[in-house]
């Protein structure tokens, strides 16, 4: 298996079970060092140390989640144009 992903580093949210933690294996067998992001659990911990990764325990409270930013990225226009035509 190729190592394309020798000398990253990767956070993977969710990396407790399923998708997420599909994507840890994968990463970890590609060659990145993984941060495995979870809640706190001890299935995040089993899959953290089945493929060699760091588990890190956390929660983002919803309302950090949905909170639009207050002032635009540099060089995003907030404002709408119609194209012509």
């Amino acid at each position: 298996m190729s190592r394309r992903l020798e000398g990253r580093k990767a956070l993977i949210t969710g990396a407790a079970t399923g998708m997420g933690r599909a994507t840890a294996e994968l990463f970890s067998r590609h060659g990145a060092e993984v941060i495995a992001f979870g809640l706190g659990s001890e299935a995040l911990d089993g899959a953290a140390k089945a493929s060699g990764n760091v588990a890190v325990h956390g929660d983002l409270p919803a309302q950090t989640m949905s909170r639009a930013p207050s002032t635009p990225a540099a060089g995003v226009s907030t404002s709408s144009s119609t194209p012509p035509g």
